[in-house]
């Protein structure tokens, strides 16, 4: 089954993700590769928080239960570990 996202947004490669680090990017534009885990924020009745979430199958996800998220309106790559 192809959803209609998948159908009208382009999916980021790796190469285009280098780009976009440490910046929002709107989930209408462009979305992560599928089950990538990323920064999102989710907006449930007017309030927005940040969480890390992934895409899949045509929804978007929290990486901690699985549930599935209401509306994310911007999603970015995850941070690097600090090295030390």
């Amino acid at each position: 089954i192809i959803c209609y996202h998948i159908q009208n947004f382009k999916v980021m490669n790796m190469e285009k993700i280098d780009l976009y680090k440490n910046k929002w990017i709107k989930c209408e534009n462009a979305l992560p590769n599928d089950e990538d885990d990323v920064l999102v924020v989710v907006v449930d009745n007017g309030d927005a928080e940040i969480r890390i979430g992934f895409y899949s199958l045509c929804a978007w996800y929290t990486n901690t239960d699985d549930d599935k998220l209401a509306k994310v309106t911007h999603w970015m790559p995850l941070p690097e570990l600090p090295k030390d």
